[in-house]
């Protein structure tokens, strides 16, 4: 907002001029307020989102050393299953089925896992999200309720200002008998309408800065929904790749198993 957008008839008056470069003065200071406040509470929200995203990988590093350490355990107990298998024999086929029965419950375990780091995601966002909430509230009223409430402030006192120097210039014209002065004759010849101008003025002003704080609130929301966008889709797709994973794995343990006794069952050893 540098200056109101005047007729330029009116800017033929140097005092009008002054209290437009006076009125962009105060709303550039208002600004570079605003700047510095924004920064300041932009950078507790990005702490926050750091803090937030550490505290993520936290927790998905437990959930992983958790799953790890049931598949090792399972590995275990698999390549002992598959080494008395070289038996051929009716223990070897108990031992398989044993581990068969046993894939069934790691495959419980790991989704209990997943489904108890998914519940504490869900708690961790819902908190994170709340505190963000709080953050980007009082980024708005810095823009809306301190900023945007001076330009309004300065921007009528200085509209005031403008049409109380016209009122008493247009005075002094009525005195004078005779003028070749063209801001005077300006005045006289336009009495009906400078008054209309500077509705037309007013109301031009208050659609811009109107228009420019929608913009800027709609701004700030969009970029926190981004924020919480990112890590709703990050555990969605991270609980999603996992459970496939899992279910993968342990279909493709049980297809070696089932395998292993059809061998067992098929040898010459067993029969």
């Amino acid at each position: 907002y540098n200056h109101p957008d005047l007729n330029d008839p009116l800017k033929m008056f140097p005092r009008v001029m002054e209290i437009i470069t006076e009125y962009s003065q105060r709303i550039k200071e208002e600004f570079d307020k605003l700047q510095t406040s924004v920064f300041q509470k932009n950078a507790d929200k990005n702490q926050l989102i750091d803090k937030f995203r550490l505290a993520v990988e936290v927790r998905e590093k437990e959930g992983e050393a958790e799953t790890i350490e049931e598949l090792r355990k399972f590995e275990r107990n698999r390549k002992l299953a598959f080494r008395k298998a070289e038996n051929r024999d009716a223990e070897s086929l108990a031992a398989l089925d044993s581990l068969r029965e046993e894939t069934i419950k790691v495959e419980e375990k790991l989704m209990e896992v997943e489904v108890e780091l998914s519940r504490n995601m869900d708690s961790a966002r819902d908190d994170f999200e709340q505190k963000l909430q709080i953050l980007v509230t009082h980024i708005k009223m810095s823009v809306e309720e301190t900023y945007f409430l001076k330009v309004r402030e300065y921007t009528t006192e200085s509209q005031k200002e403008i049409e109380t120097f016209l009122r008493e210039e247009m005075t002094k014209v009525k005195q004078e008998e005779e003028t070749e002065n063209e801001q005077q004759l300006f005045l006289l010849d336009n009495e009906d309408t400078v008054q209309s101008m500077l509705d037309d003025i007013k109301q031009s002003i208050e659609e811009k800065i109107s228009k420019r704080q929608q913009e800027i609130t709609t701004e700030i929301d969009k970029a926190q929904q981004e924020v919480k966008n990112y890590f709703k889709d990050r555990e969605y797709n991270r609980n999603r790749k996992n459970v496939f994973n899992v279910i993968t794995l342990l279909e493709k343990f049980r297809r070696q198993i089932d395998d292993e006794s059809d061998r067992i069952r098929n040898s010459d050893s067993y029969n």
